[in-house]
This record gives C-alpha cells, sequence and structure tokens, in this order.
C-alpha cells in the first residue's frame, strides 16, 4: 500500500471510527489514572499528571500502573476500611462467645 492510498483512506474515514479510536486511545492511556480512582489512591492527582506524558513510553506507562495499584490510599478509605474491619472482627468476636 502506497502513501497516497494510506492518506485516502485516512481522510475517507467515517466519524463513529475516529470517535472509536479516540474513546479507546484515551481509555488505554489513563488506565493508571483510572486505576488509581478505584483503588482510593491518595496521589491521584500526581498519578494523572505523570500519567498524561507517561503514555508515550511503555516504561513510564507501567510505572504509573504500579503506583496507582501500590500506593497509599486516602484518608477516608482508609477509615472506612478500619470500621468495616473492626466491625467484622467485632462480629466474629461475639459469636465466638454465644458458642455453648
Amino acid at each position: 500500500m502506497d502513501l497516497a492510498a494510506f492518506l485516502l483512506a485516512f481522510e475517507q474515514a467515517p466519524i463513529g471510527w475516529w470517535f472509536t479510536v479516540i474513546l479507546f486511545t484515551g481509555l488505554v492511556w489513563f488506565i493508571p489514572t483510572i486505576l488509581a480512582i478505584f483503588f482510593n489512591r491518595k496521589h491521584l492527582k500526581f498519578i494523572l499528571l505523570a500519567n498524561i506524558p507517561a503514555g508515550f513510553s511503555f516504561i513510564a506507562w507501567g510505572a504509573c500502573i504500579v503506583w496507582a495499584v501500590t500506593g497509599k490510599m486516602t484518608d477516608k478509605a482508609l477509615r472506612k476500611n478500619s470500621t468495616n474491619a473492626d466491625k467484622t472482627f467485632s462480629d466474629q468476636h461475639q459469636i465466638e462467645n454465644k458458642k455453648p
């Protein structure tokens, strides 16, 4: 395929195809940020800022993924998790004490 044919196909691509490509690229590019949101990471803003240029380098992008998955949780998420853990522990302790 020569360059002229490639450019012609590029120009004639439907708008739906472009929308799909841009959406998919954006989702893949920001996977570290999406993971940081789901894992309630304390450094979400920094992960987002680092993620923008990191998409050009597979190594930096992978480092952002590692940072998003292994970073510190927000204080709100920590309180929620510790409260649930304490409640579960106290419920189990009460059940064990009721056994004859």
